[in-house]
Parts: structure tokens; sequence; C-alpha cells
């Protein structure tokens, strides 16, 4: 199964994590901008840390639109449970190469911890 790189948001999977309840991963779309940037701002510094080498308490506006901006080059992944976005995967091309997409960076708020694996991310 390929993912979805056209910014479309028309790729979506259903999974069962860990804690038994249900979610939808789905590619990122522009209306995700303000739920993105709020569950940054869940993250721990530890994890922001881990992330990002550094502080990096808020995301800009610029980097939440390059977030939400999907094309050839670059493709996000969320999980959403109910409304509200718990996870996240980035995926980029490596620059001047054809081949596939390969994940970046997953982010997710520290009380999702072992909820959502990582692997959900794996094989897309």
């Amino acid at each position: 199964m390929s993912v979805d790189v056209t910014g479309t948001g028309a790729w979506a999977r259903d999974v069962v994590l860990v804690d038994g309840s249900t979610a939808c991963i789905r590619t990122v779309k522009e209306d995700d901008a303000a739920s993105l940037a709020d569950m940054h701002s869940r993250l721990s510094l530890e994890t922001v840390r881990l992330r990002y080498l550094g502080a990096h308490p808020r995301l800009s506006e610029e980097e939440v639109a390059r977030l939400v901006s999907s094309d050839d080059d670059q493709c996000v992944l969320v999980v959403e449970r109910g409304n509200q976005l718990i996870a996240c995967a980035q995926y980029d091309r490596v620059l001047g190469s054809d081949v596939g997409l390969g994940i970046t960076g997953v982010a997710g708020p520290d009380e999702q911890e072992g909820v959502v694996p990582g692997t959900v991310f794996v094989g897309l």
C-alpha cells in the first residue's frame, strides 16, 4: 500500500492502538494546521529536546505551513483519534534521489507514549 503524497488527504487507514482504541492514520490536510500546532504544544520538554536536539516549544507558522503542504518530496501522516491528533510522522525524499520516501521523524504527546507504536508508520 502506498502513501498518497498529492496533498489531497485521500489516503487513510484505521488501526487498532495498543490500548484497544481505534484511530485513523491519514495524510495531513491544510485544515489540520491548528491541530498540528496544538499537538506539538503538548509535547514534553524532553520529547521536544530529543526530536529537535534543543528547545523548540512552538512550531512557527512557516513550519506548520510546510508540514501541512505535502508534495512529491514530503508527506506527513497523522494519527487522529476522535477529533484530536495524537501523533504524526514525516516522510521526506533524499534530495536528488528518485528512491521512495523515507521516514524522517515521528512525534506525539507523552500521554500517548506506548499507545501509538512507531511501527504503525513503517511499511505503509
